[in-house]
């Protein structure tokens, strides 16, 4: 039997299955939770408590921006 037909045939059991899991937004490990409905408290890999929150780039917000034209003003602007 070639791959051909291995690949267009269905698994052994006939049916495919998916399977409900977590990901790790700070790592992408993937894991099958213990328990349907406790939520998990950390990621098993990295151990962060955030596995769930996608991770923030710092100085995209309007207050940061704000804050280092304060702190670091334009030199351009100083002579008008």
């Amino acid at each position: 039997m070639d791959k051909k037909q291995r690949s267009a045939t269905p698994n052994r059991y006939g049916k495919n299955v998916q399977i409900t899991g977590n990901r790790c937004t700070r790592c992408g490990h993937e894991w099958k939770p213990r328990s349907k409905t406790i939520s998990p408290k950390k990621c098993p890999k990295c151990t962060s408590p955030y596995w769930q929150q996608p991770i923030k780039k710092r100085g995209t917000s309007e207050a940061a921006k704000k804050k280092s034209k304060a702190i670091n003003p334009s030199p351009l602007n100083e002579g008008k």
